[in-house]
């Protein structure tokens, strides 16, 4: 038989009269009357073919075929009633997925620490993480598969909102060892920094060596930019890996630099002007999408988390640059 030709409030009767084993107490567990319970039971068991209750000495005893039944249906109404509940706000708990985008380093080193704290407040929530480019969760935005994104500075589709909430400081880091003899060999030459630098190999997420050119751009304000790429590769931690292998130069966020003591001790960062180079980051959302509760909570909790970080930092006067590792020319 198909589910098409059950109505499934003969469904809902019958778990009820089986849980509690009594026509009475169901009818006054559903408000109905017990003739009425009767009436449903009677309905399915015709339509079903099977007796699911008998009596015996004035008591309901369930027959085997009720208990498969039972079985088959408990945990599916169950789940509907909390899924009606979440839906309308009867239940005060947030449940269901959100599926949040990112950028992987960004997201390793301050968005999943955030994510287990709001966990900690609900969690009967669960997450679908993905990690990409901004312009792959652009996409994804569009089409419903993310709800959130945390997206760098990029040109996002003008259906989508962005609201910046962080700010990555950026620095040129290369392997200590190669910057030593780099820089004594640029002693004995009349070169300037700029000629110095441009005439180095780079490590950079893309073949063309956006982020880089980006960096002397900021610093310098070369008319011309030319960069040799030794090595491209998608990541931080494979820009970071290369950088310390002597492969080249590469431009790094300060706060992966800072969470790694080992990338700290084995790369210099390169000195620039007095203004860092800074990547803003923002959350992304579709512009009059609906969001589920679960969605909409953890959005304005990173709002807020990333808020209260800042003005703790105002506060202290940026204690991150302060403790930013020591720069050599």
């Amino acid at each position: 038989m198909q589910l098409s030709q059950i109505n499934l409030n003969h469904i809902r009767v019958f778990e009820v009269v089986y849980r509690t084993k009594s026509m009475t107490a169901a009818a006054t567990e559903l408000h109905l009357t017990q003739s009425g319970v009767s009436q449903h039971v009677a309905t399915l068991e015709a339509q079903l073919g099977v007796k699911l209750f008998d009596r015996v000495k004035k008591r309901l005893v369930h027959t085997s075929d009720a208990e498969e039944l039972y079985l088959a249906c408990a945990h599916g109404l169950t789940q509907i009633q909390d899924g009606l509940a979440a839906l309308s706000g009867g239940n005060e708990k947030l449940s269901g997925w959100v599926r949040v985008g990112m950028p992987i380093e960004f997201g390793n080193n301050q968005v999943l620490a955030r994510l287990g704290k709001f966990s900690l407040k609900h969690p009967l929530v669960q997450f679908k993480i993905v990690y990409d480019y901004a312009s792959v969760m652009n996409e994804q935005l569009l089409t419903g598969a993310l709800d959130c994104a945390f997206v760098d500075d990029f040109a996002m589709d003008q259906s989508i909102q962005v609201e910046e909430i962080y700010e990555e400081i950026l620095e040129m880091v290369v392997q200590k060892n190669l910057w030593q003899k780099l820089t004594q060999a640029q002693a004995s030459s009349k070169k300037s920094q700029v000629s110095f630098l441009t005439d180095l190999d780079f490590v950079d997420y893309q073949i063309d060596a956006p982020l880089a050119t980006r960096w002397i751009r900021h610093h310098f304000k070369p008319k011309h930019v030319s960069l040799r790429v030794k090595a491209c590769v998608m990541d931080v931690k494979g820009v970071s890996r290369l950088v310390q292998e002597g492969l080249g130069l590469g431009v790094i966020p300060r706060h992966v630099l800072e969470q790694s003591a080992r990338l700290n001790a084995t790369v210099q960062v390169v000195e620039g002007g007095p203004k860092p180079l800074k990547n803003p980051i923002s959350l992304a959302v579709v512009k009059g999408r609906t969001q589920s509760r679960a969605s909409q909570a953890l959005i304005q909790f990173m709002k807020e988390s990333f808020s209260q970080e800042k003005l703790q930092e105002k506060q202290s006067e940026k204690p991150q640059e302060r403790s930013a590792p020591k720069k050599n020319s």
